[in-house]
C-alpha cells in the first residue's frame, strides 16, 4: 500500500486542445456516493460497428516507465443495449474486457477503487500517477485510473461529466466546458439519486492521451494562480491538517520560477 503524504499538491499549466468531431466518449463520474471505497462510472460509447470489441484500461502510461495495471481497480463492469438488457462481457486479463454484440451497446458501467488505499495485489503505483477516493475529503483523478477506451477508438473526443458535492472544486489544467451546473435536466445516471445541492462539472479532451495528461483534484478549494511568462499556473492544495496552503506554495514557486 502506498503511504500518503500529509498534503497533496497539484500544479496545472493551462493549455488549449484541438478537438475531434467524429464520434466521442460520454463519461459520467459520481463523486457524491462512495461505497466500499469505490465510485461509479457510466459511459455512453461512441458508435461501434463491430459485433465484438475490446474495452481497455491502461497497463501503463507514458512518462512513468512502469506497469500500473489500472484495470485491476475496475469491478462489476457491465454493458447494456437500448432495451436495458445486459450484453455478454468476458474479462480477458487485468486490463481488458471483450464485449459481445458491441454494435448494440448503448451503455457501459463499472465501479472504480482507488490506488492509495487498495489492498489489491499488483504493482505499486508511483503516487503522482495514482488515484485517491476519500468521501467528503479528497479525490485525485488521474484519468488513466478512472476512464478507459475501446480498441482502435482511442483518439476520439472525450466528454467527462463529474457529479460532485457543491462545496468541492475541481482543479485541473483542462479548460472546462462548464462548471457548477445544477443537476436538473443536465445529467442522470442509472440507479443514482443525487442530493439537490450536488453540482456537475463538464470537461472535454480531444483524445485519450490529452485526457491522461490533465489530472483533476477535487476537494474544498485552496487555490492560488500565479503568472509565469504569460502562462497561468494554478496551484491547488489539499492539506487535511491545514499544515500548508496554496499561498505558501505560490510564494515559494514564485521565487523559484522568476
Amino acid at each position: 500500500m502506498i503511504k500518503r503524504k500529509f498534503f497533496t499538491l497539484l500544479l496545472l499549466f493551462f493549455t488549449l486542445t484541438a478537438w475531434a468531431t467524429d464520434g466521442k466518449y460520454e463519461y459520467k463520474l459520481d463523486l457524491t456516493q462512495v461505497i466500499d471505497n469505490k465510485v461509479y462510472v457510466e459511459l455512453t460509447p461512441p458508435d461501434i460497428s463491430e459485433s465484438e470489441i475490446l474495452f481497455y484500461m491502461p497497463a501503463m502510461i507514458p512518462g512513468t516507465y512502469a506497469i500500473e495495471d489500472y484495470g485491476r481497480f475496475v469491478s462489476d463492469l457491465k454493458a447494456f443495449d437500448k432495451k436495458g438488457r445486459e450484453l455478454k462481457v468476458e474479462k480477458i486479463d487485468d486490463n481488458s474486457w471483450k464485449i459481445s454484440k458491441a454494435n448494440k451497446m448503448v451503455k457501459l458501467s463499472y465501479f472504480i477503487e482507488d490506488s492509495f488505499h487498495t489492498s489489491l495485489e499488483g504493482p505499486e503505483i508511483f503516487q503522482p500517477a495514482g488515484t485517491n477516493i476519500e468521501e467528503g475529503k479528497n479525490f485525485i483523478i488521474n484519468s488513466s485510473g478512472f476512464f478507459g477506451y475501446f480498441e482502435n477508438l482511442k483518439d476520439l473526443e472525450y466528454d467527462i461529466n463529474i457529479v460532485r458535492p457543491d462545496n468541492f472544486y475541481g482543479s485541473t489544467g483542462m479548460i472546462p466546458v462548464s462548471m457548477n451546473n445544477e443537476l436538473t435536466g443536465n445529467i442522470t445516471m442509472e440507479n443514482r439519486v443525487f442530493e439537490d445541492n450536488s453540482r456537475v462539472d463538464h470537461f472535454r479532451a480531444g483524445r485519450y492521451d490529452d485526457l491522461v495528461d490533465s489530472p483533476i483534484m477535487y476537494c474544498e478549494p485552496d487555490t492560488t494562480v500565479i503568472n509565469v511568462e504569460g502562462t497561468s499556473v494554478l496551484i491547488s492544495v489539499y492539506s487535511p491538517n491545514k499544515l500548508i496552503s496554496s499561498a505558501e506554495i505560490a510564494n515559494t514557486l514564485t521565487e523559484l520560477l522568476y
